[in-house]
C-alpha cells in the first residue's frame, strides 16, 4: 500500500513539474495575460532566472536587470551591460531596447562568446508576458529571458 502512493505522488509530482516548465511555442501571438501589462510593473530590480539563445538555454551563475526612468542595466555574470529603453503600452505592451546598449569589457573565459551573442540579440523590441507574481518573460525572435522581480526588504 506504502509503495502504491509513493508511487502515485511521485508521478503526480513529476507531472505537475513538467507542466510548470513547458515552454509555450507562441513567440509572437496575443497572450491572454499580454493586455494586462502596464508598463509601470517593468520598472525596478529583477533578477533573470533563465535565458534561450536560439532554443538554446544558456548557463546563467547569476544575472540581474534593472529598469528605472528609461535606462537599464545588469549583468548575466561576467560583464555589466547598460542602455536606453522604451515601454509601449498598447495592445500588446512591448519593451523597445534602444540602441545595442554597450558594456564592461572583462575576459570572461568560456562565457565570453555567449556573453557577447547574448548582447548581440538585447536589442530592439521584446514582448511582455507576465507570468504570475513578479515573473515575467520578455522575448524576441532570438531571446528569451525569464525575469523575477526582487523584493527590497
Amino acid at each position: 500500500m506504502g509503495l502504491r502512493v509513493f508511487i502515485w505522488l511521485s508521478i503526480s509530482f513529476i507531472f505537475l513539474f513538467a507542466n510548470s516548465l513547458k515552454e509555450t511555442n507562441y513567440p509572437y501571438s496575443s497572450h491572454s495575460y499580454a493586455h494586462q501589462t502596464p508598463p509601470d510593473e517593468i520598472q525596478g530590480n529583477f533578477k533573470i532566472t533563465r535565458v534561450i539563445i536560439k532554443n538554446q538555454d544558456l548557463k546563467l551563475n547569476s544575472g540581474k536587470l534593472v529598469f528605472n526612468a528609461g535606462r537599464y542595466n545588469g549583468t548575466i555574470g561576467c560583464n555589466y551591460f547598460f542602455g536606453d529603453y522604451k515601454i509601449n503600452s498598447k495592445s500588446q505592451p512591448t519593451l523597445l531596447f534602444l540602441h545595442a546598449g554597450a558594456s564592461t569589457r572583462k575576459f570572461c573565459g568560456s562565457f565570453d562568446q555567449a556573453e557577447r551573442v547574448f548582447l548581440g540579440y538585447l536589442a530592439g523590441k521584446f514582448y511582455i508576458f507576465p507570468k504570475g507574481r513578479g515573473v515575467y518573460l520578455i522575448q524576441n525572435q532570438y531571446l528569451k529571458i525569464w525575469l523575477t522581480r526582487e523584493l527590497k526588504y
